[in-house]
C-alpha cells in the first residue's frame, strides 16, 4: 500500500500488517470452505491517518438495529485506471454505528460507502462519501430506510464458470452504479452486498457439482448471490474540511 518504502540511514519505521478477515474465507463449489489469507501492509504514520465515522439512522439519530441477523458495513474504495470505484477493504460497524479504516497511506484520497440492512432485514440506502482523505473524521453518516414496498433489498444471483474442467479460480463479483458527484461528474462506484452472510460476493471455482445444463462442457461452476439496495444512495462530496448529503434520488436505480 502507497509503494515502496524508503529507510533513511539510522532511522526506524513502523509497519502495520493487516490480516483481512472479510476476504479470505471462500466457500467451495463442495459446500466446503478454505482459507485464502489476504495481508496488506500499511506504513504507519506519525500523524492519524485512518478515516472513521459513526453510521446512523437517518430518520431516528440512532445506531441501525441490526440484532443477530443485520449488519453495517463501511468499504474504503478508490478508482482503478478506468475511474470505477474498487473495493479496498470492508469494515464492520459496531453496535454503537462506529469505525475506524486505518492505516491509510499517507497522502492518499478515497470514497466510503456505507450500506445497511437491520434486524428486521429491512434495506438501508447506500451512502457515499466521495473525495475523503486519510485523517478525516466524517462524523455522522446517515442512511435512509429504503422506502420501496415491500421494505426487501434487491438480489442478484448468477453463476460464473471456469471452461477448463481442471481450472481453480479466486475471484469476487460485485455490482457497480453510476453516480453523479458534485464537481467532479459521474464515476462507477462498486456498492458493497449488504446482505451480510446472506450474501456470497468472494467465490472459489473448483467444482463442477453446481454447473446448470447450460454450462460449457467440463466447465467448473460457482453460484452466488448478491445482496443490493433497490433504491438509489445519498452521495455527499468532501470539500473545504466538510460533507453534506443528498437525499436519495426517487425511480429505479441505474
Amino acid at each position: 500500500m502507497g509503494g515502496p518504502i524508503s529507510v533513511g540511514a539510522g532511522q526506524d519505521i513502523n509497519l502495520n500488517i493487516d490480516f483481512n478477515t472479510c476476504a479470505p474465507i471462500v466457500q467451495e463449489g463442495t459446500g466446503q470452505y478454505r482459507l485464502k489469507p489476504a495481508l496488506t501492509a500499511g506504513q504507519l504514520s506519525t500523524n492519524s491517518t485512518g478515516i472513521s465515522g459513526k453510521i446512523i439512522d437517518a430518520t431516528s439519530g440512532a445506531p441501525v438495529s441490526v440484532g443477530a441477523t443485520g449488519a453495517v458495513l463501511v468499504a474504503r474504495e478508490q478508482p482503478d485506471r478506468t475511474g470505477t470505484d474498487v473495493i479496498l477493504r470492508e469494515a464492520v460497524a459496531d453496535s454503537f454505528g462506529n469505525f475506524n479504516l486505518c492505516p491509510l497511506p499517507a497522502g492518499a484520497i478515497f470514497d466510503v460507502v456505507a450500506v445497511a440492512i437491520n434486524g428486521s432485514e429491512a434495506a438501508y440506502n447506500a451512502t457515499i462519501a466521495a473525495n475523503v482523505p486519510g485523517g478525516t473524521s466524517l462524523n455522522l453518516i446517515p442512511v435512509n430506510i429504503e422506502t420501496t414496498s415491500p421494505n426487501v433489498p434487491a438480489s442478484f444471483q448468477g453463476v460464473v464458470t471456469a471452461r477448463d474442467g481442471s481450472a481453480s479460480i479466486d475471484g469476487a463479483v460485485s455490482t457497480l452504479q453510476s453516480v453523479n458527484l458534485l464537481n467532479i461528474g459521474t464515476r462507477a462506484v462498486t456498492i458493497p452486498a449488504e446482505g451480510g452472510n446472506n450474501s456470497v460476493s468472494n467465490i472459489s471455482v473448483v467444482s463442477n457439482t453446481l454447473c446448470p445444463a447450460e454450462a460449457p462442457l467440463n466447465a467448473n461452476c460457482v453460484t452466488y448471490a448478491l445482496i443490493e439496495p433497490a433504491s438509489n444512495p445519498r452521495v455527499g462530496v468532501f470539500a473545504a474540511g466538510a460533507i453534506s448529503y443528498s437525499m436519495p434520488l426517487p425511480g429505479a436505480v441505474p
